[in-house]
């Protein structure tokens, strides 16, 4: 077998040296055989590794699969937390298009994501987007010494959603709050959960109900006789692809649930009623 001569270069990498390895055979036997290594030099990231021959004589264009996620940028996959130029955050705007890049620290090559952002009283600082998303970063810092802070304060509350001052009474009680209040007032609180679950707004929401003259779609009960009883309608929506059908009360819901949206197993509920009805 040919060996290869130091100072060729094969793709991105450049030969070193040759080194000879001894290994252990199947019954744990040193210098049973030797497999000859060469230590390389990659053009892209401009650093030192030992490769076997079969890799180098492939002409590789990257030396390893760090240095293919670091210098191609065609397979970055798409970040969680997108920003882009002119998106604003509390008292923040986004001035610039965000940087990606490969965490060097951490074994899971978490990709970070960094924006630069122009406050209201004229800083301009770089922070991450994923701060910014979710509302850990919403000033320079200006924010602290702001009289309006978010604890309740005098009977009101700034909401960290939609940052009205309201009234106490709009928020929900939370224990992990400082004040004991949600940060959120109940109109943002719920419109969060719609989103997190059903990936629809509490404006979705309404124009479905009100679309439903405020009933369920199945019995027909109005709405104010679950509030009565201190229930409420709930987002009914399909398992498998996540779409919305309809507000429901509970017992049309868990009933839907209960025979696993299936039409035959309906039917053959109506059928069996139907047959054995007095």
């Amino acid at each position: 077998m040919s060996k290869l001569q130091t100072g060729e270069k094969y793709g991105c990498v450049e030969i070193l040296r040759h080194k000879l390895c001894e290994f252990k055979n199947k019954r744990g036997l040193k210098g049973s055989y030797k497999r000859g290594k060469y230590e390389v030099k990659c053009s892209k990231c401009n650093k030192k590794r030992w490769m076997e021959k079969c890799k180098i004589t492939i002409c590789p264009e990257y030396c390893s699969e760090t240095c293919k996620k670091k210098f191609n940028y065609s397979i970055v996959p798409k970040h969680k937390y997108q920003v882009k130029i002119g998106d604003t955050f509390g008292r923040l705007i986004v001035i610039e298009n965000p940087t990606y890049k490969y965490s060097q620290s951490r074994k899971s090559r978490v990709q970070i994501c960094k924006v630069q952002c122009a406050c209201e009283d004229g800083k301009i600082f770089t922070t991450y987007c994923r701060y910014l998303k979710q509302r850990v970063v919403h000033s320079c810092g200006c924010a602290k010494t702001n009289p309006i802070c978010w604890l309740a304060k005098n009977g009101q509350k700034k909401c960290f959603g939609c940052e009205r001052i309201l009234d106490i009474q709009n928020f929900g009680k939370h224990s992990k709050c400082k004040d004991g209040y949600n940060p959120r007032c109940i109109e943002c609180a719920r419109d969060k959960q719609l989103k997190l679950s059903y990936g629809i707004s509490l404006k979705d929401y309404n124009s479905i109900l009100d679309s439903q003259e405020y009933k369920c779609k199945i019995c027909g009960k109005k709405r104010e006789e679950f509030e009565i009883v201190g229930k409420k309608l709930f987002v009914d929506h399909c398992h498998k692809t996540g779409k919305v059908r309809g507000i429901l009360c509970t017992k049309c819901n868990t009933g839907i649930g209960m025979f696993d949206d299936s039409i035959e197993n309906l039917e053959a509920a109506i059928s069996y009623l139907k047959e054995n009805s007095a």
